[in-house]
């Protein structure tokens, strides 16, 4: 199993306002209005002031969804429940990819998750923020495939 930019941890009230708000404004203004919060900590600022057109094709992902998935995945996120205690059950090897400026769920997340889970690898990428897998997709594409090949 591979999780990426991800946490086990409930979400908290201010994170439930902040989903509930990112729906509402989804459904008032349409999915490219998320674009400058969620593209703020989706890359780096390095990445957003030298790499224009990453940016720039981020944003048109952002626009391309609909106001039916961005209210959905935004519920999904305010109610997401506590799964810290089922952390320790997980079974299977476990690769936890995480960018070391992520400030939606930084890299402390991470690291409680590879405590939690039996055998559990993590990696964190320098210079990426939430979007590591994009940000540095060749640094990602290999430890993916260096971590695959140590647990067959």
């Amino acid at each position: 199993m591979i999780l990426i930019d991800t946490l086990a941890n409930p979400a908290s009230i201010v994170e439930q306002n902040l989903w509930k708000g990112m729906a509402q404004k989804a459904s008032t203004y349409g999915p490219q209005s998320l674009a400058p919060e969620l593209l703020k900590d989706m890359l780096t600022g390095q990445t957003r002031m030298n790499k224009p057109g990453d940016t720039k094709v981020l944003t048109a992902i952002v626009g391309q969804a609909s106001v039916a998935g961005d209210v959905a995945g935004a519920r999904v996120l305010a109610d997401q429940p506590d799964s810290v205690p089922t952390l320790k059950t997980i079974r299977v090897p476990t690769l936890i990819l995480e960018g070391l400026e992520d400030t939606v769920y930084p890299p402390e997340f991470s690291m409680k998750m590879m405590q939690n889970i039996p055998n559990a690898m993590l990696v964190i990428f320098p210079g990426a923020a939430h979007a590591a897998v994009y940000e540095k997709a060749n640094e990602v594409n290999t430890a993916i495939i260096s971590w695959a090949g140590a647990v067959r």
